[in-house]
């Protein structure tokens, strides 16, 4: 959920962007989005939002050539 109560969905998409929409009653507002076009990333495989160390959000995620990455985020 977002600060403003809204569900908040975190995605992967097959050109390697990561990004985050608020999905809330009349539209879904994107609230960022990452542009690897000018690296050459693989497949977003799986998304975790999840709090690794009490107070800090984090996004996990794997990619199809096996790599874990891990971001850090402060809630909106």
């Amino acid at each position: 959920m977002t600060k403003n109560g809204f569900p908040l969905v975190v995605y992967g998409t097959k050109s390697g962007n990561i990004g985050a929409v608020e999905l809330t009653e009349d539209e879904a507002i994107v609230l960022w989005e990452t542009d690897y076009s000018f690296e050459n990333k693989s497949i977003v495989t799986h998304v975790k939002v999840a709090s690794l160390k009490e107070g800090i959000s984090n996004i996990c995620l794997t990619r199809d050539d096996g790599a874990i990455e891990i971001y850090s985020f402060t809630e909106r």
